[in-house]
């Protein structure tokens, strides 16, 4: 009878050994996904989740908002090779969905970015018309694969980008 209730102890601790073994595997895939969803996330993709409220003084001083998108705006021009129209074409995208993660943190309503920069009042964003122009070159980039944007152009749709986020607040 020992012998039994001794391979029944047993039978039942190697059970439960495998039971947290085969856990602690789902945990370490559930961890490495996360943890490489993070890394790939955007700077914008944070910004989305600030929920504070509409044109409030102080989210001009938001320290969270602005640290993202410092970073999110360092990492877009520091990746630019000033030869590679590519370059432009992808630094251009990610400005604008930048601007768009920094409309959304502000609470600026909206389904699209289009929505959000129509209630914008021009008081709040001195270059809302400069912000239209370039969002609709965004559009062209993004939708017209075949479109060619010269080193200038490109470098002028950044430093536009550039000012807006500055207006905003947000770098």
């Amino acid at each position: 009878m020992d012998g039994s209730v001794s391979y029944t102890i047993l039978a039942v601790i190697k059970s439960l050994a495998l039971l947290i073994t085969l856990f602690s595997w789902v945990m370490i895939v559930y961890a490495i996904m996360k943890k490489r969803e993070f890394m790939e996330a955007r700077p914008g993709d944070m910004l989305a989740k600030n929920t504070e409220p509409k044109k409030d003084p102080d989210l001009q001083n938001n320290i969270r908002t602005q640290k993202i998108a410092r970073e999110g705006w360092t990492r877009i021009t520091g990746k630019i090779d000033a030869t590679e129209q590519k370059d432009f074409k992808s630094a251009i995208i990610e400005a604008d969905a930048l601007v768009d993660a920094v409309l959304k943190a502000y609470n600026y309503s909206g389904e699209t970015m289009g929505d959000r920069m129509k209630s914008i009042k021009k008081d709040e964003l001195p270059s809302l018309d400069d912000l239209w122009q370039i969002h609709k070159l965004r559009n062209t980039v993004a939708h017209h694969p075949t479109y060619e944007i010269t080193s200038k152009r490109g470098e002028s749709a950044l430093k536009t980008y550039e000012k807006i986020l500055r207006e905003l607040g947000a770098i």
